[in-house]
């Protein structure tokens, strides 16, 4: 039986660079910066901004932020924890997060779990990932989000990223969207992200998307 810290180090190796972690944790001591703005061509002034930031504070504790916002609104603030379970899959890995902050106005807890699973295409490596995350807002309503990921790392320094989000609020209906992306590491720790958003289901927004992604 493979020790559970041998199978953690063959996770992250097969895992194209793990920056995107989904479920799977940081090293301990390592930082992941992320940060994009995305542009709607038919409303340009609606731009918004992210940035998110996990660190490892050991083998079984990711600690991070989730933020966000338009121009000088900002429009979510999460911090949360996220720590992996054990699966009986060798190549699989599973982790539950609690965070805690504020979206769209109103305090929120949100809980979510993470699945993911390292692939091998020959010499090419990538992973699938399902992330569900819950807002539960203080007046009882919230929101129910689930990303369908697909990733490929093509070449040494290139990344192709494939994502279905999908959302149910409470109040409204549901949505589903496609978020194509394309990733490039310009050098060791830092890459940079070219990719967009479109509508499939009650959502007629598109927007290009540019982030930095940095790892220390």
């Amino acid at each position: 039986m493979i020790h559970a810290r041998a199978l953690l180090l063959i996770l992250l190796l097969i895992t194209p660079g793990v920056l995107w972690a989904g479920a799977w944790p940081r090293a301990t001591g390592e930082t992941f910066l992320s940060f994009s703005i995305e542009h709607n061509p038919s409303v340009p002034e609606d731009s918004p901004a992210s940035l998110f930031i996990e660190h490892g504070l050991n083998h079984n504790l990711t600690v991070g932020f989730d933020g966000g916002g338009r121009q000088t609104d900002l429009t979510k603030a999460i911090a949360f924890l996220r720590w992996p379970l054990k699966t009986n899959a060798k190549t699989a890995v599973t982790a539950i997060e609690i965070g805690a902050g504020f979206a769209d106005g109103n305090l929120a807890l949100r809980p979510a779990l993470s699945w993911g699973r390292g692939l091998s295409f020959g010499e090419r490596s990538g992973w699938i990932a399902v992330d569900m995350r819950g807002l539960i807002y203080e007046q009882a309503n919230g929101l129910l989000e689930t990303d369908f990921t697909f990733g490929l790392k093509p070449g040494r320094r290139s990344i192709l990223i494939l994502q279905l989000q999908s959302g149910v609020p409470s109040d409204s209906e549901s949505y589903a969207r496609i978020a194509p992306s394309f990733v490039y590491e310009t050098k060791p720790g830092h890459h940079l992200e070219l990719g967009a958003t479109a509508g499939l289901l009650n959502s007629d927004d598109f927007r290009i998307k540019l982030g930095l992604w940095l790892r220390f």
